[in-house]
């Protein structure tokens, strides 16, 4: 294990101490408040209350301790080649008892049937990573608060990834969750080492084509709630850019029945999460511009009237912006966000 994955270890290993410590003080402390209640009433009744109490806190407590330990180790995915038919056989012993399959009937019956039962899973993971970033960007759109939301999408993600894992009956190790938690780390606070592939082009035609349509042109939005907007829609889809690629990331790590390769995987991520982008802003831009025109609104704007023309100025200008948050995160793009900044 190298050094890094040693100290993202130790650092989860100190988290987790401090807030199993801190739960623990909480539920002691509700434990006695209720308990002291209860023994106003009757000494008697007070005891029953305690031992309940007790055995619920257990509960909360040990379930899920025992429901993460009852799945599976991940299979970690190979490095070379000659390894891959065993890793194949592993994975397909294990995938004929996840239950999702078993429930529709997709169970495999030999190793050539492995690919289909896969299809089905990956189909499943997608709508979690979907689900996710509409959450995130919808979430961040509106906060644009930047400390808090990447708190958020920190623990959204490590959610995410908790769940692709499920899905695939599967219990990520230490070693595993490192791996992909350091990336899920790197990817929410913007560090340009995890990024392999320009996508302020990717970002640049999607957002333009976004702001362009038919039903995105007809929104009435000018003055100060166009420039509301543009930030908005600019924090909100370029984090759920970032939520679709680590959550692919975790979905081809967990799928994975050839040799894996991370730099490879992680192009892939961005062509694929480049792709699912255009749905989530989409849908759920449209919610976000409703809900900012309502607030203008509210507040006494009486400057907001219809026109298509000020909205594709603001998707312009989030475009720029997006653009120039890409090449922070892909340092090759530097020099061609500098230049345009110059000509503005």
């Amino acid at each position: 294990m190298s050094s890094f994955s040693k100290e993202i270890k130790l650092i989860a290993v100190w988290l987790s101490a401090i807030i199993v410590f801190l739960t623990a003080l909480f539920l002691v402390n509700q434990v006695y408040q209720i308990y002291h209640l209860a023994l106003g009433v009757n000494e008697t009744f007070g005891r029953v209350v305690l031992v309940a109490l007790i055995a619920i806190s257990a509960g909360i407590l040990l379930v899920p301790v025992f429901l993460f330990l009852r799945l599976p180790q991940t299979l970690t995915p190979p490095k070379e080649e000659d390894q891959v038919p065993k890793h194949k056989r592993r994975v397909f012993q294990r995938i004929r008892k996840n239950k999702l399959l078993i429930a529709e009937g997709l169970v495999p019956a030999s190793e050539d049937q492995l690919e289909v039962s896969l299809t089905r899973l990956n189909e499943e993971a997608d709508k979690i990573i979907k689900q996710t970033a509409l959450s995130v960007f919808l979430t961040t759109s509106i906060s644009q608060n930047g400390r808090l939301d990447a708190f958020t999408i920190l623990f959204t993600h490590s959610r995410m990834v908790w769940k692709i894992c499920h899905l695939y009956h599967q219990r990520p190790g230490l070693r595993d969750l490192a791996h992909l938690y350091a990336n899920i780390g790197a990817t929410t606070f913007l560090v340009s080492e995890i990024e392999d592939l320009d996508i302020s082009l990717q970002l640049e035609s999607l957002l333009s084509g976004v702001t362009k349509s038919t039903s995105f042109s007809s929104i009435p939005v000018v003055g100060p709630t166009a420039t509301l907007v543009m930030d908005s829609l600019f924090e909100g889809s370029t984090n759920a850019f970032l939520t679709l690629r680590v959550g692919i990331i975790a979905r081809q790590y967990c799928s994975c029945v050839t040799t894996w390769d991370s730099k490879k995987a992680r192009k892939n991520a961005t062509l694929e999460a480049g792709k699912m982008l255009s749905q989530i802003v989409t849908q759920g831009s449209t919610k976000v511009v409703g809900g900012i025109l309502k607030a203008a609104k509210n507040a006494g704007f009486q400057s907001i009237k219809s026109g298509g023309q000020a909205i594709v100025k603001a998707g312009t200008k989030i475009t720029e912006g997006v653009s120039s948050a890409a090449r922070k995160v892909n340092p090759f793009g530097k020099r061609k966000s500098e230049a345009r900044e110059m000509d503005q």
